[in-house]
């Protein structure tokens, strides 16, 4: 008889079963590689919206702009139709307040579609 036993480590603050089955599926693809260099979590990015720091923390350059508080919902259902992934940040030091909408740079492409359809 044979045992094996295979020991598979996930990194991340929210496990979903989609998260999961690709982490199985890319060590089923690997079969004997190691997974040193490469972990399951890059494949488990967050999408839409988040917070900055999960957003600076995915190694991609954030540039922001500034929207009115009024128009707040319906940019967030727009960036979703375009796939944007973006944070939404209330600055109260200035009067009135403004939003600041951080995105990733190499989105900006779908970020000017999504202003045309925006405004």
């Amino acid at each position: 008889m044979n045992e094996k036993n295979v020991c598979l480590v996930i990194k991340g603050g929210k496990l979903t079963a989609k998260c999961l089955a690709k982490a199985m599926k890319l060590f089923l693809a690997l079969g004997k590689v190691t997974l040193d260099k490469m972990t399951a979590t890059e494949n488990c990015e967050n999408k839409g919206k988040q917070t900055v720091k999960q957003l600076v923390g995915q190694g991609h350059g954030v540039t922001n702009i500034e929207i009115s508080d009024k128009n707040i919902k319906d940019f967030e259902s727009i960036a979703r139709k375009y796939g944007v992934d973006f944070a939404v940040v209330k600055d109260s030091t200035e009067q009135p307040p403004k939003h600041l909408v951080f995105f990733k740079a190499r989105d900006t492409d779908a970020i000017t579609a999504a202003f045309r359809c925006f405004l």
